[in-house]
């Protein structure tokens, strides 16, 4: 899947989702990425909550990487 947003100049950049994964509210530790983790490619971290998150402290989290 790909996810689509367009940047403040308006040119649209796309990413090529990559991981999909569940985490603790507290858990950030998939934010810290460096150049050569992502190849010098820009990436995308989206993090929402899951379906249970009034009972969990569950997040769900979708990672794409530039193409």
């Amino acid at each position: 899947d790909k996810i689509y947003i367009l940047n403040q100049e308006g040119t649209k950049l796309t990413y090529e989702i990559y991981n999909i994964f569940i985490a603790t509210s507290t858990d950030t530790s998939f934010y810290i990425r460096s150049s050569e983790d992502t190849g010098g490619k820009a990436e995308i971290t989206l993090s929402t909550c899951t379906d249970d998150a009034s009972s969990t402290d569950r997040r769900l989290i979708i990672v794409g990487i530039e193409e």
